[in-house]
C-alpha cells in the first residue's frame, strides 16, 4: 500500500510522519525534497506494508509516485490561511493527475496546539473535506494529537 503526504511547505507533512512512523517529533524546520518511509501494520486481521511518500510542495513534479499511490493526505497548516488556499488547488492538481473514481484522501489541519496563533478554524476543514467527499482531522504532530487517527482513516480507505 502507498500513501502520499501532499501540502504546501510548512505546513509540518514530515512531523506528522516521523510522528507516526518513529514516535519523534523535531522543532527544526527542513525542507523536504522527498523522503520516504516504511510501516508494518495490522489490520482486519492482515498484516500490511505501507509506504509513506512525503514529497515536496510541486505535486506535479512527483507525478509518477502519485500516480501509483493508493491514499493521500492532504495538509494544510491551521496558522496560515494561505496554506489553506494552496492545499484546496493541490487537490485540484491531485486530481488532474488521477481520476476521481481512484482517490482516496483525507483533510487535516496540523498546528492546532497553537491557539494563539490560528487563522483556519475547523469549520473550513471540515468544508475542505465535505467539498471532496472525505473527512477533516484537526491535528498537532508536536502534541501526538490524533495522528494516528489520520492514518487510521486513510489505511481503512485504502484496504
Amino acid at each position: 500500500m502507498k500513501i502520499a503526504m501532499i501540502g504546501p511547505n510548512n505546513v509540518g507533512k514530515s512531523a506528522i510522519v516521523v510522528r507516526y512512523v518513529m514516535h519523534l517529533y523535531f522543532d527544526k524546520y527542513d525542507p523536504t525534497i522527498e523522503d520516504a518511509y516504511r510501516v508494518d501494520i495490522r489490520m482486519n486481521n492482515t498484516n500490511h506494508s505501507v509506504n509513506i511518500f512525503d514529497i515536496g510542495a510541486d505535486i506535479m513534479k512527483y507525478k509518477d509516485i502519485i500516480e501509483q499511490c493508493d491514499g493521500f493526505i492532504c495538509v494544510y497548516s491551521a496558522t496560515s490561511s494561505d496554506s489553506y488556499r494552496q492545499l484546496d488547488e493541490m487537490i485540484h492538481q491531485l486530481y488532474a493527475i488521477k481520476s476521481r473514481d481512484n482517490i482516496k484522501l483525507v483533510i487535516v489541519g496540523n498546528k492546532n496546539d497553537l491557539y494563539s496563533e490560528i487563522m483556519v478554524n475547523n469549520m473550513y476543514g471540515y468544508t475542505l473535506a465535505q467539498k471532496y467527499g472525505t473527512a477533516y482531522i484537526a491535528v498537532s504532530a508536536k502534541m501526538n494529537s490524533n495522528i494516528d487517527d489520520v492514518y487510521n482513516h486513510i489505511l481503512k480507505k485504502c484496504v
